[in-house]
């Protein structure tokens, strides 16, 4: 259970910009910036086995930027074309900062199983995880069908990824204990490309859409394997039509096979191959009002997985705007 040793606090300064040109009619750039610097601050005691002391935290600041440039051309007006490149941070929580968290855990190194704990701890020294997405799109209108084209194909590299590990150091006396932390754990890059198909008429709306993305990473097997656990098919198709008051909608959503990392023992991991899933929801809804909606929606899924699998669900909800 969380333990009651200290107080940690943080504080996060943030500057930003845009600036958007049109260079003509067919041609304009948007480009926007941020500064942040984070400051961290803790007080209190520690748990027995923490490496770190108040002045870990009280010294520790991290700046960073992140940016976002695009470059759009419009050769017609039906016709757009677009390239990116921006730069995304998630910085650390004060949770993965900070955490102070034991727990009794029996060890089955013989028999009966040895009594234990398990000390959970926050790492001051974790960088921030960033993201550079680079991404080319093309885009055209279709009037005579009421609806719209979009190609889109990108690159992503992210670097720093942090996860928990639960292995980072092992004590015998008083008692045996097993110590874990956040960590930096790793780097990933993606390649992929994105199709979209989307119309609306006066009663109709649909859409379509179907993305591939193909993800290598550095991260350890201990840890999430990005590589093997993100689905490389997603595919998702919808259709509306609306009568009077009435709205009726479907949707089929479909993600290819993966291998998921999960624990089935304490520090003990496996991939476990998650097949094909399809699922198809519908829903309908009222017009009560203008500004309430009365709707019921349903999801079946078709799936026989281990440990990812839906079934049928049915939920009624009370939709308010204002």
């Amino acid at each position: 259970m969380p333990t009651d040793v200290g107080h940690i606090q943080s504080q996060d300064v943030a500057f930003g910009g845009k600036w958007d040109h049109a260079f003509s009619e067919q041609v304009n750039k948007t480009n926007a910036i941020r500064l942040d610097h984070l400051s961290l601050g803790r007080s209190g005691t520690f748990m027995d086995d923490t490496p770190f002391t108040n002045q870990s935290y009280n010294d520790r600041t991290i700046t960073a930027t992140s940016f976002n440039s695009a470059l759009v051309y419009r050769p017609s007006d039906v016709d757009s074309l677009k390239a990116m490149v921006s730069r995304g941070l998630t910085l650390p929580s004060l949770t993965e900062f900070g955490a102070a968290d034991q727990y009794a855990q029996p060890f089955p190194i013989s028999s009966p199983p040895v009594q234990g704990r398990v000390i959970i701890f926050g790492n001051p020294d974790l960088n921030v995880t960033r993201n550079d997405h680079y991404e080319a799109s093309y885009e055209r209108g279709l009037p005579s069908l009421d609806s719209a084209l979009r190609i889109s194909a990108y690159h992503e590299d992210v670097y720093e990824i942090r996860d928990l590990t639960i292995n980072s150091g092992v004590t015998f006396y008083p008692v045996l204990t097993l110590t874990g932390t956040f960590q930096n754990v790793g780097d990933a890059s993606l390649n992929g490309f994105d199709l979209d198909f989307k119309g609306t008429t006066d009663r109709w709306r649909w859409s379509l859409n179907y993305s591939y993305e193909n993800v290598r990473d550095s991260v350890p097997a201990l840890f999430h394997v990005y590589s093997k656990s993100t689905p490389r098919n997603k595919a998702n198709a919808s259709i509306g039509f609306d009568a009077g008051r009435w709205q009726f909608d479907t949707f089929v959503r479909y993600v290819s096979s993966m291998d998921m990392l999960q624990q089935y023992a304490l520090t003990q991991y496996q991939l476990y191959h998650v097949k094909d899933l399809t699922s198809v929801s519908q829903r309908v809804s009222y017009e009560i009002t203008p500004k309430l909606h009365a709707q019921a929606t349903t999801t079946s899924g078709y799936a026989d997985n281990p440990i990812w699998s839906e079934g049928t669900s049915a939920y009624f909800s009370i939709v308010a705007t204002y």
